[in-house]
C-alpha cells in the first residue's frame, strides 16, 4: 500500500487525475471491512464512488467488492449494475 500511495502522490505532483478500479475483495457492505479501505483512500485524498450497490451477487450472498475510486467523484452521475453480463461480478459503468 505504501508503494501505491507513493505512485498516487507522484501522479498528483504531475497534475494527473487518479482513478482506481478493480476487485479489491474488501466488502463495503460489511462495516468491519469498510475502515480498511476508507483509511487508505483518506490518506491519499481519494473517494469511493460506488458505495451502496452490490457488485457481486450469487444465489446466497451479495457483496460490494469491486470499487471505483477517484479524487472527484462528483464528475460521475450514476452506476449501473448489469446482471446479464456473464460473470459473477456485475459490470460497473458510468454515465
Amino acid at each position: 500500500m505504501e508503494q501505491l500511495a507513493a505512485e498516487i502522490s507522484g501522479a498528483y505532483a504531475e497534475g494527473k487525475d487518479v482513478m482506481l478500479l478493480g476487485d479489491y475483495n474488501i466488502n463495503l457492505l460489511v462495516s468491519s471491512e469498510v475502515a480498511k479501505l476508507k483509511m487508505f483512500t483518506n490518506n491519499v485524498d481519494l473517494k469511493i464512488v460506488n458505495k451502496n450497490v452490490p457488485t457481486r451477487v450469487t444465489e446466497h450472498s451479495e457483496s460490494l467488492i469491486d470499487h471505483f475510486i477517484r479524487k472527484t467523484p462528483k464528475d460521475f452521475n450514476c452506476f449501473v449494475a448489469d446482471p446479464n453480463f456473464s460473470t459473477d461480478h456485475w459490470l460497473l459503468t458510468y454515465i
